[in-house]
């Protein structure tokens, strides 16, 4: 038990939480949504307004450990999101192009934890188990790093409703990064660049009527390095922990650090991520083609991404956290004037590594500038 315990401070509490969880898992990627593969009509403007509501509470076990049983309940991340988007379209040698540009802005709600069945005891045979326990998780609200983005369909035929697009990011590290919490707005704070696919084509029916349609996305991640990044181990401690239990940093002395309640630690660290892959597929069926009003079941899922820290002595530490989420979409959306279209997103996580599971409402808007 003695060996639990330390385990549950030095890699579970120590690794898992302070890098990019639950609305960080994303980086908030550009997120493509149902209706995105569209080609916007040249010379136009569309502004856009995203408002997300982050309710996580629920934590997903390391890899190889999807249930995550010592660390899933009584976790709470919760924030609020803005984000605005740009989007400017022309025409290049009879394609479709242009270029966008977003920035979000994140606001951490109330207290942000992540908690765990039982802490165990310190001390085996000589006192009772802790009970259930948390980890206090700093989070630094602020603006996150803004992305760019120059896009091109190669494809894009609205007689059909077929398109196909190609879309590279860059994302530089300009945030509200604070190496000392354990959630940040910005992710880990490294440039990031990142490859999209779009393809949409008609199923069933036609564009101008009644239609069921696939999307399908595809995105690959390449991430920098944050050489002035840290290793953050959060405070742990007990519910209505005994007053025994707080007399001394060691309860028994044959065996050192076995009191899990103790400080946070920051140790300055290189951090690095492997390249992430995303893949989502849509089918979004118009119901009212007058105003385009549809529905859309979505299906997310992401590989890779395997962050590690390297401390100054050199040791490599595994976080334990990798991009590897699958999440279930449903959307609504419509015009509601010739010019502004709202849609409504439910995102639900059913799959995550090292990271809490993430539920997600977003609204969005967008109005056209013609």
């Amino acid at each position: 038990m003695a060996h639990r315990n330390k385990r549950f401070v030095s890699i579970l509490f120590g690794a898992l939480v302070m890098a990019r969880l639950g609305l960080i898992g994303s980086a908030f990627a550009s997120d493509p949504l149902a209706g995105d593969a569209y080609a916007p009509p040249p010379n136009s403007t569309l502004l856009m307004l995203y408002d997300f509501y982050h309710n996580d509470n629920k934590y997903g076990g390391q890899l190889g450990d999807p249930d995550g049983p010592d660390a899933k309940q009584d976790t709470q991340v919760t924030a609020n999101v803005i984000l605005l988007r740009a989007l400017h379209a022309f025409l290049l040698d009879n394609y479709n192009v242009g270029f966008q540009a977003y920035v979000p802005i994140v606001n951490y709600l109330g207290d942000q934890h992540v908690g765990i069945n039982d802490l165990g005891t310190p001390a085996p045979g000589l006192l009772p188990s802790l009970g259930p326990g948390r980890a206090e998780l700093g989070a630094t609200s602020g603006i996150l790093q803004p992305n760019f983005s120059f896009y091109i369909f190669p494809i894009a035929n609205a007689k059909t409703g077929t398109y196909f697009l190609f879309e590279p990011w860059i994302s530089p590290p300009v945030s509200s990064f604070n190496k000392n919490n354990s959630l940040n707005t910005s992710g880990q704070d490294v440039w990031t660049f990142n490859t999209e696919f779009g393809f949409r084509t008609i199923l069933f029916g036609t564009p101008d009527t009644r239609n069921l349609a696939i999307e399908l996305w595809q995105e690959t991640y390449l991430y920098g390095i944050n050489s002035n990044s840290a290793f953050v181990s959060p405070e742990i401690y007990a519910n209505n922990i005994p007053a025994l239990y707080t007399i001394g940093h060691s309860i028994d002395p044959a065996i050192p650090d076995s009191n899990p309640v103790r400080a946070a630690s920051v140790t300055p660290a290189t951090f690095r991520e492997q390249p992430t892959n995303e893949f989502r597929v849509y089918l979004p069926y118009q119901f009212i083609a007058a105003t385009h009003a549809y529905i859309a079941p979505g299906l997310y899922q992401s590989f890779g991404g395997k962050q590690t820290y390297k401390l100054r002595d050199g040791e490599v530490v595994d976080s334990g956290v990798r991009t590897n989420e699958t999440q279930l979409r449903l959307i609504l959306g419509s015009f509601v004037t010739p010019s502004i279209q709202v849609s409504l997103t439910g995102d639900y996580d059913v799959i995550a590594h090292g990271t809490p599971y993430d539920r997600v409402l977003e609204f969005r808007i967008i109005k056209f500038l013609y």
